[in-house]
């Protein structure tokens, strides 16, 4: 069958969120293509063992051109590349952002886009275990959401120094407030990953309404007279196949991904399109444009007693490991790794929190190598609102070949001296009983040293992705807005954008329920649109 009424390009988050709607709603036929297999890798479903994931086939790797201002090397983003995009590798925490980032939208005339307009899709979708009276809270959506349930030591004793160095114990980081520190609630099920595949597509997999194509890349979008028509896809044999759309297309590919598409279908700057062999149907000089990342440096420390995570996945402590998680779903496997973590303003004014701690019980190695094998306890310090604007062009029309992409990371320094204030508070939460009886050494900034200048050199050379890619197709009213309020794109009609490619500017914090957010509310778009 090459006709269906809504084609989703992408399988991710996003996709899997906006295919729930719109077969919940019962009119439309609704195909998803994912370029990606399905997701029966039994490390997806496993919190503890993402990392392996991540490593493999599930997963891709895109990366910059060498940027000079991040020490002359290429910046790598992990990519999901399975049913359950990157809610299927990810480390599962479940952050909303502040209001204060919706309400930002609206300013940049994104209408209808505001907390309050977003906050009842995030509560229909949720169901959470423990906050589930809360006003900002569901308990009926197919999204599970829970606490850890036995938290690492290192993680208690990361929080017991950050309260005693005077934040806030949070146990609600989508609440009220978002400042202070505590356990993140993740998206898992009885200690399994409740990815968005799982909890909003598996239910309706044998709904006569949705086919799931997986193995197929999506070459370009077809378009007609102004009219997205459909697709063209290529099979793992190397087959082109055309799909046809009655209804509409929803490119739900992701930030790197979505951008191209739309480039490889004559959607964008008329310069770089032309530049790359691609004839321009509708100029848009928006689309590749405002590329925004959560950037992060470690500040880590190497421990006395072999506590960490060190060694747990090899020879015996591994076989113990996996018969206590087969058999009782209990130990170390059920941990998602980064339990922990918090968020703070690193001017101390009252101010919003600006950075966003990630605590982890390994010590990871630099950029793009795996942990050093020692035992260690670090925290990420994440840039919740970086100011730096970056753009991914196609390089040619084939979307297998490496885009032009120049992430622009700490181009503004006002990001770089963000990081700083976020390291020297990190010192400072070590430096506290809990975790000072703990330490041995600091590995990370290397050799301890916080001098200004030696902080600015770590950040640059050690700065990593924490992936989190938004914004190359932005949402607006403006000529370079990419997709209007309704994430139509305009110039288009029948062909919407609905992943975070769409943020105007990033959330403060994890970006995976904000897509989740997004891909439903681009399928409520589509279907108002009948």
């Amino acid at each position: 069958m090459n006709t269906y009424d809504v084609i989703i390009i992408g399988g991710g988050a996003a996709g899997c969120a906006a295919a729930r709607r719109l077969i919940d709603d019962g009119r439309l036929s609704v195909v998803i293509i994912e370029e990606g297999r399905r997701d029966t890798n039994p490390f997806i479903h496993i919190p503890a063992t993402f990392f392996k994931v991540l490593a493999s086939r599930d997963a891709k790797i895109v990366k910059t051109d060498a940027e000079q201002q991040l020490g002359d090397r290429q910046y790598a983003i992990p990519q999901g590349r399975v049913l359950g995009g990157g809610s299927s590798v990810n480390a599962m925490n479940y952050i909303r952002g502040q209001p204060e980032d919706y309400d930002s939208w609206v300013a940049d005339g994104a209408d209808g886009w505001g907390y309050d307009d977003v906050l009842p899709i995030f509560k229909r979708q949720e169901n959470n275990q423990r906050l589930a009276h809360s006003p900002f809270h569901g308990n009926a959506g197919p999204l599970t959401v829970s606490d850890p349930e036995k938290p690492h030591v290192l993680h208690e004793a990361f929080i017991d120094s950050a309260v005693e160095g005077g934040l806030p114990r949070n146990t609600d980081f989508n609440g009220a407030s978002q400042l202070g520190v505590g356990f993140y609630q993740t998206t898992t099920r009885a200690n399994r990953r409740a990815s968005a595949a799982q909890a909003f597509v598996r239910p309706v997999l044998n709904n006569r309404n949705l086919a799931v194509i997986t193995g197929h890349k999506v070459v370009r979008i077809i378009c007609q007279n102004g009219v997205a028509t459909g697709v063209l896809v290529q099979a793992p044999s190397g087959e082109k196949i055309s799909i046809s759309a009655r209804h509409e297309v929803l490119v739900a590919a992701g930030a790197l991904a979505s951008p191209q598409i739309l480039q490889t279908s004559g959607i964008g700057p008329r310069l770089v399109l032309e530049k790359a062999g691609v004839e321009c149907l509708v100029e848009s000089n928006g689309v590749g444009n405002n590329f925004q990342d959560h950037i992060a440096a470690l500040y880590t420390v190497l421990i006395k007693e072999p506590l960490s995570l060190f060694n747990q996945d090899r020879g015996f402590s591994a076989v113990r490991n996996g018969i206590n998680y087969l058999l009782f779903k209990q130990g170390v496997l059920a941990s998602t790794v980064i339990e922990s973590g918090g968020f703070l303003d690193t001017t101390h004014s009252g101010k919003r929190p600006d950075i966003q701690l990630n605590g982890q019980a390994i010590v990871a190695g630099p950029p793009g190598h795996p942990p050093i094998p020692d035992h260690g306890f670090g925290v990420g310090i994440q840039l919740n609102r970086p100011k730096s604007r970056g753009f991914i062009h196609i390089r040619t029309p084939d979307l297998s070949d490496p885009p032009i992409f120049f992430s622009k990371l700490l181009t503004d320094m006002a990001d770089v001296e963000v990081i700083k204030r976020g390291l020297n508070i990190a010192r400072d939460i070590f430096a506290e009983a809990p975790l000072r009886q703990l330490t041995k050494s600091v590995f990370y900034p290397p050799s301890g040293d916080m001098s200004a200048k030696s902080l600015e050199t770590y950040i640059r050379t050690h700065g990593r992705t924490v992936y989190h890619p938004c914004g190359t197709c932005r949402m607006g009213q403006d000529d370079a807005a990419v997709v209007d309020p309704t994430l139509a794109v305009r110039g288009v009609r029948r062909l919407r954008v609905i992943d975070a490619s769409v943020m105007p500017r990033i959330t403060s914090g994890n970006t995976n329920a904000p897509s989740m957010m997004i891909g439903e509310r681009g399928a409520e778009y589509s279907l108002q649109s009948l």
